[in-house]
Parts: structure tokens; sequence; C-alpha cells
């Protein structure tokens, strides 16, 4: 399950390196195939991405985060999201899975464009 790397990455976000999280699971799963369900995997990850190993651990540990987590993935079910990658732009234009891009680039034309 991904559940624990989804928190991790939330927690990352409150702490300003979500972006360097994600880049380091994106890592351990497509690179070196590691099991990013994994405490001690997302430990290791987070703590390259500049957070606390030791504080990581605690949250994953616990049910910290859960609850929103699950409420999250609720609503992005709901809305009929149910694969990756997606792109929800500017709260209304939704794209899922892989696209060319001029699709994104007519998205964009269509936000520049309007008043």
């Amino acid at each position: 399950s991904t559940v624990d790397s989804h928190r991790l990455i939330a927690y990352a976000d409150k702490q300003g390196k979500q972006l360097q999280v994600v880049e380091e699971l994106f890592n351990e799963y497509f690179v070196k195939n590691t099991n990013i369900g994994d405490v001690q995997v997302l430990a290791d990850a987070a703590q390259r991405a500049g957070l606390d190993r030791a504080q990581v651990e605690e949250y994953l540990k616990s049910d910290a985060g859960l609850p929103e987590l699950l409420e999250e993935f609720k609503n992005v079910k709901a809305r009929g999201i149910n694969g990756v990658p997606h792109l929800t732009i500017d709260g209304k234009y939704d794209v899922s899975g892989a696209q060319e891009p001029e699709t994104l680039v007519q998205i964009f034309e269509k936000l520049i464009a309007r008043p």
C-alpha cells in the first residue's frame, strides 16, 4: 500500500519539503524498485530530503494525518479521478493519464485568453 507514502508527502508539504520527498520516492520506486510502503524506506527518503528521520518515523508509526488522507482519497474518487498522472488546472480543467503536450497547450491558451 502507498498510504504511508502519501502521508509522508502530506507531512513533507507542511515542512516545505514536498518536492524533495516526491523526488526521493520516485527514485526509490522507479529507479531502485524498493517498497515505498516500508516505513524504513520512507524514513530514509525523508532524511535525504532534509526532514528529521526520528520525527518522520514517529509520524508514520502513528495514525497522524490518516483521517485527512482518507477523506482526500474519497473526494478524489468522487470526482472520478482514478489514475495517475492527474492534473487539475485552475480548478476546472482535469487532465488524466499520459497526454500529448498539445492538450496542455490548449488549456493554457484558454487560460491566457480569458479576461
